[in-house]
């Protein structure tokens, strides 16, 4: 959750003013209630969605007419070297599970798994279905946004901004005003998820300590307070 708030102050860097105590809206939401807050906190998801999408799909049109140009980068870039042998192989498998751990973080898979209970009847079938729709909208984002990447040459920056999407949005939407106007939306967008993304933990522990506590491995200490016990049976608080 600390990955999705740090990348989300980077796409508020990148493309938006800097914003000053975001958090409280996070927690002003969370006094509604875990129900009504996952309902306010579902817009963000959608929005961003809808936003990457239309830069895929315009990125790719503009791609097939000859519009698409590529990023002008500047100082700062990560350097991008050719290495063979065993250290190419760690390298594409230091990619590899960072691909898998951002991409697990950015799905909220863990989230579906532990909140199942939470869901209508029938709770399996719901959640097969919620699980489908992420992978397969995963696949399609992850997947423009590689693409575009790659035909745009866009490089990230060891501080972090503009991200790689920012420098794909600048380069599909163009400096028109409507340009800029996408541009900015998806850039907010993207902050939102991010910011939401953060939310999961809280929305999350009180299914997850559920489960723990079913398997004898939360009690409650002397002091009245739950307790992790490990199966040393040694208590800690």
């Amino acid at each position: 959750m600390a990955r999705c708030i740090r990348t989300r102050d980077g796409h508020c860097v990148g493309g938006l003013p800097p914003v000053q105590d975001v958090d409280v809206g996070q927690r002003l939401g969370n006094l509604r209630g875990i129900r009504e807050a996952g309902r306010i906190f579902a817009l963000p998801t959608y929005l961003f969605a809808v936003w990457v999408v239309a830069m895929v799909i315009a990125g790719v049109a503009r791609e097939l007419t000859g519009g698409l140009h590529h990023v002008h980068t500047g100082p700062g870039t990560v350097g991008i070297g050719s290495h063979s042998g065993l250290i190419a192989f760690g390298a594409i498998y230091i990619m590899a599970r960072a691909f898998a751990n951002g991409g697990f973080s950015l799905t909220g898979i863990e989230a579906v798994s532990n909140a199942v209970s939470a869901l209508r009847p029938p709770e399996g079938r719901n959640a097969r279905q919620i699980l489908a729709m992420q992978g397969s909208t995963v696949a399609f984002l992850i997947g423009g946004i590689s693409w575009l990447a790659h035909v745009t040459h866009a490089t990230p920056y060891t501080a972090g901004f503009p991200t790689v999407l920012a420098q794909e949005a600048g380069v599909v939407f163009g400096h028109t005003p409507a340009g800029q106007v996408m541009f900015y939306f998806l850039q907010a967008g993207t902050a939102a998820i991010l910011f939401t993304g953060g939310n999961t933990s809280f929305t999350g522990f009180p299914f997850l300590a559920s489960f723990v506590r079913l398997h004898g491995m939360v009690g409650i200490g002397g002091d009245g307070r739950p307790a992790m016990i490990n199966p040393a049976c040694e208590s800690l608080p």
